[in-house]
């Protein structure tokens, strides 16, 4: 018996490698800082949107050896994630007169659920939370939107939260580098 291929039949396999492409790039904006150092510029996350309901990604961009990003209005996020490739450090804070809020729904981190910070750099690096940044002098608080929260931390990562976090916080990693001021 003899088998025929139609000269089409790559297309299945092509369409799936696509849609697999594409569900892995879902759910993430990656900070780019095209726009700038603020995070409230739309420009700056390579989605072209405010990561409100994904989760903020910080990678290698910006590589100044700290690179301070500032809030300059109310903003909700799932997720802060720190990725293998950032090896500097890193301060969110205030940039504004007012106080300000950053608000975490939580996300899904390397398989764990309700992840709010994740911190796993290439390090030695330091991710900081803090009320002033730049030219703020007011607050930044960070409200939870979800019961339970983990943050997730790398070898040779630190996370430095020098804020309230009204949260039930689950730790996973290396705890020993979570430190709250």
């Amino acid at each position: 018996m003899k088998t025929t291929t139609s000269k089409y039949s790559f297309i299945p396999t092509l369409l799936i490698a696509c849609l697999g492409i594409i569900s892995n790039s879902r759910g993430q904006a990656l900070f780019n800082a095209s726009g700038g150092t603020d995070w409230n510029t739309v420009a700056s996350w390579s989605t072209g949107a405010l990561p409100t309901a994904t989760i903020a990604q910080f990678a290698a961009n910006p590589t100044s050896a700290t690179t301070g990003v500032g809030i300059s209005a109310n903003t909700t996020t799932q997720a802060l994630s720190i990725t293998s490739g950032r090896s500097n450090n890193l301060l969110i804070g205030n940039s504004s007169a007012a106080a300000k809020t950053l608000t975490f729904t939580g996300g899904t981190v390397g398989g764990v659920s309700n992840v709010i910070i994740s911190n796993l750099s290439s390090g030695p690096s330091t991710l900081t939370m803090q009320n002033v940044q730049g030219s703020g002098s007011s607050t930044l608080s960070f409200p939870l939107g979800s019961l339970a929260a983990n943050i997730l931390a790398g070898p040779g990562s630190a996370t430095s939260v020098g804020n309230v976090i009204n949260a039930t916080s689950l730790f996973s990693g290396n705890t020993a580098s979570v430190t709250f001021l």
